[in-house]
C-alpha cells in the first residue's frame, strides 16, 4: 500500500531524516485499510519500541493480523514469539504450528 511505502521511507530516512513516529502513524493508517505489510511493520515497531512505546502484546496482535492477511514473514515472527514467550505465554504447539506454516509456505517458492 502507499501508506506502507511512505512508512518505509520515513523509517529509513530516505529523502528526509528518519522519523519513526511519523512512520508508525503511516503504518497505522495503512493497517486501518488492512495492509498486511503495515500490520507487519507495526509489529516490529511495537516489539522494539520504535516510534511508539514498546508493547509486546500489541506486536503479537499485529503479527497475527498480518499473518491472517497473508504476510509472508508474519508466521515466522509469530513462531518466534510463541517459542520465546515474547508478548505471549510460551507455547511450543503454537510455535511449531507457525514454524511449519512458514517453512511450508516458503518451500512453495521452489515450485514456481
Amino acid at each position: 500500500s502507499a501508506w506502507n511505502g511512505l512508512g518505509v521511507l520515513l523509517w529509513n530516512g530516505q529523502g528526509a531524516p528518519s522519523n519513526l513516529t511519523a512512520a508508525y502513524h503511516a503504518f497505522l493508517k495503512g493497517a486501518a485499510l488492512n495492509s498486511s505489510d503495515c500490520y507487519f511493520n507495526l509489529g516490529i515497531m511495537y516489539q522494539n519500541g520504535l516510534g511508539t512505546d514498546k508493547n509486546e502484546t500489541a506486536a503479537v496482535e499485529s503479527y497475527e493480523r498480518a499473518e491472517q492477511l497473508g504476510h509472508w514473514r508474519a508466521a515466522l515472527s509469530l513462531a518466534v514469539c510463541y517459542d520465546t514467550g515474547l508478548g505471549v505465554e510460551k507455547n511450543c504447539t503454537k510455535a511449531t504450528h507457525y514454524y511449519r506454516k512458514f517453512f511450508r509456505d516458503r518451500s512453495r517458492w521452489n515450485d514456481e
